[in-house]
């Protein structure tokens, strides 16, 4: 029951991000008056236009989820803090996720294992070459 119960909630994360991803990306006309009533921006149009750096976009992110949902239940923040961590570089890092992924058999694709690759090198490693999608 609890593996169904994670299941359900990581669904219900992914389809929302996408959903909230959807509209974001949507342009809303601008702010007009129509007969006399004036019609209230969206919140889409009261945030920034200015694209988010990775560490606001990993943290809060998918690869959060993905990661406190199947990962931390054996790797604290202590495993990716200490001195002598496996991962040096992001190929190390994404070896890693790649390799438990695979080891419990989660059904993660590249865009999965590149999610918390990126969460985890901006929440600990801090990697150069913060990211590990193409430039």
């Amino acid at each position: 029951m609890p593996k169904i119960n994670s299941l359900v909630l990581l669904l219900m994360a992914v389809t929302l991000t996408t959903i909230v991803q959807a509209a974001l990306a949507k342009e809303e006309p601008p702010l007009e008056e129509r007969s006399g009533e004036v019609v209230l921006p969206k919140v889409t149009e009261l945030q920034s236009k200015e694209k988010p750096n990775a560490a606001a976009t990993a943290i809060g992110s998918r690869g959060q989820l993905l990661y406190e949902d199947h990962c931390q239940a054996c790797h604290t923040s202590v495993v990716h803090v200490r001195e002598t961590h496996k991962a040096q570089t992001l190929k190390d890092l994404e070896y890693w996720v790649t390799h438990w992924s695979d080891e419990l058999k989660l059904p993660w694709g590249a865009d999965e294992v590149r999610d918390v690759v990126d969460y985890l090198n901006v929440r600990y490693y801090k990697i150069d070459g913060s990211t590990t999608q193409p430039q």
